[in-house]
């Protein structure tokens, strides 16, 4: 099952928390630097307020650049995430410095040129970046499910099959046998459903003595009389049984 719907809305998340943690850095910049250089007549607030703002924003723009690079890692090689990441933490840091070196130089915030900025990039701006950026790297690879697909394994017609248990909508018993039901087929397999629905909680739901059911593959739920029925996304319509309902789908 692919991981990317939550990782966007987990990205958005991401992003609101760093700018939030960025704006408090911000603050506490601001802070020392008033109670440093206040004393000095050539201290400007103002112009360390927009030095700043500028430098937050600037960082603001580059963070998707590093969480895209991690995000593509942990899809292509998660076992060496740790390492490839922290291989390229201090490859960020080196690109946005000379990337955002001329733009400082530019607006007239390091006067002195690439050494100045330099000075004042990895005198401090440096370490709060990194922080940033492990705080990603965290945080995503939080993000990822790595538990193992669960598969089921069943027989059709004299082929052995193996699906992942998100493929298949719904489980019936017969006899010593089970019949597995997915979109593509109907496999066989010899167990029992109070076995495989132990295997298959909480994905999986049981709705009567004789069916189990994919909560991801249900359409809804429909009331005939005392009945209750489950609808299912490939049209089957199971009923639930008395002692099974009232059926929670949550």
């Amino acid at each position: 099952m692919s991981s990317k719907p939550v990782l966007v809305r987990k990205s958005r998340n991401y992003y609101l928390v760093t700018m939030a943690a960025m704006l408090v850095l911000f603050g506490i910049t601001l802070a020392q630097n008033a109670i440093r250089y206040g004393i000095h007549e050539s201290y400007n607030i103002w112009r360390s307020v927009l030095y700043l703002l500028f430098s937050f924003l600037l960082f603001a723009a580059f963070l998707p650049l590093i969480w895209r690079i991690a995000e593509r890692i942990e899809q292509n090689n998660p076992d060496k995430f740790w390492l490839w990441t922290s291989l390229l933490t201090p490859a960020y840091l080196l690109v946005y410095f000379c990337l955002t070196g001329p733009l400082e130089i530019l607006v007239g915030f390091s006067q002195e040129g690439m050494v100045q900025y330099a000075r004042q990039y990895f005198g401090k701006d440096a370490l709060y970046h990194l922080i940033i950026i492990l705080g990603t790297h965290i945080y995503l690879y939080l993000s990822f499910d790595r538990s193992k697909p669960k598969l089921i394994s069943g027989s059709v017609g004299r082929k052995t099959v193996t699906l992942p248990a998100e493929l298949i909508s719904w489980i019936e018993a017969d006899d010593h046998y089970l019949k597995i039901h997915s979109e593509q087929s109907t496999m066989m397999k010899r167990s029992s459903l109070e076995s495989i629905s132990k295997e298959l909680a909480p994905e999986f739901i049981r709705i009567h003595r004789k069916y189990l059911v994919n909560k991801a593959h249900i359409a809804g739920k429909e009331k005939q009389k005392r009945d209750e029925y489950v609808l299912l996304k490939s049209g089957d319509k199971l009923k639930v049984g008395r002692s099974f309902s009232p059926i929670e789908l949550n």
